[in-house]
């Protein structure tokens, strides 16, 4: 096979409390997972990797993080597209569906030094290469965090992937080979956590700026 290169272009910007990036990708020569016909017998399928002829991708993402009193939520939206024919079964397919992705993060700080979090995604159906997902993802985090002893010990009690939701599944297209799967990981869990920092010494620098009075008559 050939090597897989990737050439990419990104533009990024910000303003005030916006960020924006979009960024085209071109893939020559990309490897995917496929399937060819035995040699010898055609009802045996041989899976392999190979090489296609190219596979341009397009994404954009806009983001917004802001400080609303106690309250600091970010929000994201992202697309991703790419341009990709496959032949399966003898028929052309178009693998150019695009994928939606949007997270919301919040962060907001409680009386007595408590600090709340509550992190949201979304990941909606889409083509990536050959494969198609066929659900939509939601997933759900939350954590509770104290400090004590002057920041240096730090209490967290954190719940992950509260939803439970299945991160893959969808349909593999190769050649005449139609693969589904579905798999959902083990993800969901409460963790309680213990940081302590040691040798947090204040800074012993004692100077008064040596240069204050040249730079003062400027």
């Amino acid at each position: 096979m050939k090597p897989a290169i990737t050439h990419d272009i990104t533009l990024t910007g910000v303003w005030r409390f916006f960020q924006a990036m979009i960024s085209f990708q071109q893939k020559p020569d990309p490897i995917l997972q496929w399937s060819n016909p035995d040699a010898d017998d055609h009802s045996i399928a041989i899976t392999t990797h190979q090489n296609f002829d190219k596979l341009p991708t397009l994404s954009a993402l806009l983001a917004a993080t802001l400080t609303i009193g106690c309250w600091s939520p970010t929000f994201a939206i992202a697309v991703t597209k790419q341009w990709f024919d496959i032949t399966y079964d003898n028929q052309k397919i178009n693998m150019s569906d695009p994928m939606l992705m949007a997270s919301f993060k919040n962060l907001i700080t409680l009386p007595w030094g408590l600090t709340f979090g509550a992190d949201f995604s979304f990941r909606g159906k889409g083509h990536v290469e050959n494969f198609y997902k066929n659900e939509n993802a939601y997933i759900c985090d939350i954590s509770l965090q104290k400090n004590f002893l002057k920041d240096t010990l730090t209490v967290e009690l954190r719940g992950t992937d509260l939803l439970h939701e299945p991160y893959r599944s969808g349909v593999r297209y190769m050649n005449r080979l139609m693969m589904f799967g579905k798999t959902t990981s083990d993800t969901r869990e409460f963790a309680f956590t213990l940081r302590y920092k040691f040798n947090m010494t204040p800074s012993k620098y004692k100077g008064t700026g040596a240069g204050a009075e040249q730079k003062s008559r400027f």
